[in-house]
């Protein structure tokens, strides 16, 4: 979700049997979708949408590395995904040259959101007189990007001066001083 934690693994994996060195790793981003926080190994060079390791030490013959990068999520992807773009460039520690290797992985960032408005509809203008029926109109509206499975409401009130009679959706708990809709969903967008 927008403003969520997002973390990618990028996993080097030597499965020569000769050591490595230098690895050097490029990663980019999409900065419209995503904020870099931090990776779990120090980075030479930062730009905003890319991220460079010059050199992630020697990785020996069948080891692992792994780096995880820390993301913020800015703004949702919906329909679509943004793609994060791992590149190797690496040299055998006998100084043979290595294609480089390439590996994406895409990720969706949502914008769950949701509107309430409660609304007085009756009597409009002048205050209610004592055994007069008072109607609210309660308006649930899912206003971000994806549906909503559960949505559950609770209005309260005070039942100094209002008591609870009837609502057109049935209420699943009545309390004294509220009434619980313990799901309204789904919500589509």
């Amino acid at each position: 979700a927008v403003g969520e934690t997002v973390t990618f693994r990028v996993a080097v994996t030597n499965s020569g049997d000769i050591g490595l060195s230098p690895v050097q790793i490029d990663y980019g981003y999409n900065t419209n979708y995503l904020s870099f926080v931090t990776s779990s190994i120090p980075w030479n060079v930062f730009t905003p949408g890319s991220v460079t390791w010059s050199n992630i030490g020697v990785l020996a013959a069948d080891s692992i590395t792994n780096i995880d990068l820390s993301f913020i999520a800015l703004a949702s992807t919906m329909p679509g995904y943004t793609t994060n773009t791992a590149v190797s460039t690496v040299s055998s520690t006998n100084g043979i040259y290595l294609p480089s290797q390439t590996s994406s992985a895409p990720a969706q960032v949502v914008s769950p959101k949701i509107t309430l408005i409660k609304a007085l509809l009756s009597p409009t203008n002048r205050p209610a007189a004592i055994g007069e029926t008072v109607i609210f109109s309660i308006a649930v509206t899912n206003s971000g990007d994806v549906a909503l499975d559960s949505v559950p409401v609770t209005d309260t009130f005070n039942t100094n001066y209002i008591s609870f009679l009837s609502a057109l959706q049935a209420v699943d708990t009545t309390n004294a001083g509220s009434v619980v809709w313990t799901n309204l969903g789904p919500l589509s967008v």
